[in-house]
């Protein structure tokens, strides 16, 4: 594609993005579908120059992800330099170094934390874990009875497997007890790990909305969104660890490179699934998270180039 840097034209990117600041972790998930745990990862400067080139392309929310965020020794910088240039945050951890770096909750809008069943087998038999149930049950707990700053908002994340599709009700059960804003249950991707393992821990999109209906109807302030393999194409927009701007697909990510290499011509509003992206924010997120491009100037500069 041609650049067209004497049209003053930049990338244009969606409202809000995912940017997973590194892959490593500190579980085994058998479903994963993040980045490969060795990825390289962006320095702190690399990373402040990402989020001011979202910011110039008309972003306004950051999901910060991983991997395991909180591994990162400058997350909390990270987070403060997030707030300064006056995005709106979510944190998505699994919540085992929270207690550790609860500072950081000064800086989030979201608290996103996983809970994949009831207690701690499930949960190990899912995130090869022994302490991830607890780790998270105990912030839920501080939060409650105020041993921590309340969040503004918090998410709990599922991913449905047959390891937990019958315990559903039991973490339902557990949730109305700390007044989450969002219970977001996931269909199993064919992603990464999930896609290796995804025959043998897959449960069928049906058969998990027969479990959340009845949840549903049994218990009314289960605040549940789902999001199925179909619904996450193309809606979310990710900058990986090293930088790679990538989109998914049914199994797997176009990578469209380097987010400092984009053609000034790029405009991400034009590859995501609009509907697919609209609904998952707005599910996940409640509407606090705009899923309109405020960056007026590069939107009127690139319509009149359109028109020429």
């Amino acid at each position: 594609m041609k650049r067209l840097e004497s049209q003053n034209i930049k990338p244009v990117f969606p409202p809000v993005v995912d940017l997973n600041v590194n892959g490593r972790c500190n579980l085994n998930c058998n479903y994963c579908y993040g980045p490969p745990k060795d990825s390289p990862e962006l320095d702190f400067n690399d990373i402040i120059k990402v989020l001011k080139t979202l910011k110039n392309g008309g972003t306004s929310s950051i999901a910060i992800t991983g991997g395991e965020p909180l591994l990162r020794d400058d997350i909390i910088d990270i987070f403060i330099n997030i707030k300064k240039l006056g995005f709106n945050t979510a944190l998505h951890t699994n919540g085992i170094l929270l207690e550790e770096k609860h500072e950081i909750i000064n800086y989030i809008d979201w608290l996103c934390l996983p809970l994949d069943g009831s207690n701690s087998q499930v949960v190990r038999s899912i995130r090869n874990s022994d302490t991830n149930f607890e780790a998270v049950i105990s912030i839920l707990d501080k939060i409650k009875n105020n041993g921590f700053k309340k969040p503004k908002h918090i998410k709990i994340g599922t991913v449905v497997t047959k390891y937990n599709i019958n315990d559903l009700k039991n973490i339902a059960k557990i949730l109305v007890k700390y007044n989450i804003d969002v219970w977001k249950c996931h269909e199993v991707r064919p992603r990464g790990m999930g896609n290796k393992y995804f025959k043998n821990i897959h449960i069928p999109e049906i058969e998990i909305n027969r479990e959340l209906n009845e949840i549903m109807d049994s218990i009314k302030d289960s605040k549940i969104f789902f999001s199925s393999i179909y619904q996450s194409i193309g809606a979310y927009f990710f900058v990986y660890p090293d930088g790679s701007v990538l989109i998914p697909f049914l199994n797997g990510y176009k990578n469209f490179g380097s987010i400092f290499k984009l053609n000034d011509d790029f405009n991400a509003l034009e590859l995501i699934d609009e509907n697919s992206y609209n609904n998952n924010v707005n599910g996940a997120y409640l509407d606090t998270f705009s899923t309109r491009n405020d960056n007026k100037h590069a939107l009127q500069q690139r319509t009149k180039v359109k028109t020429k």
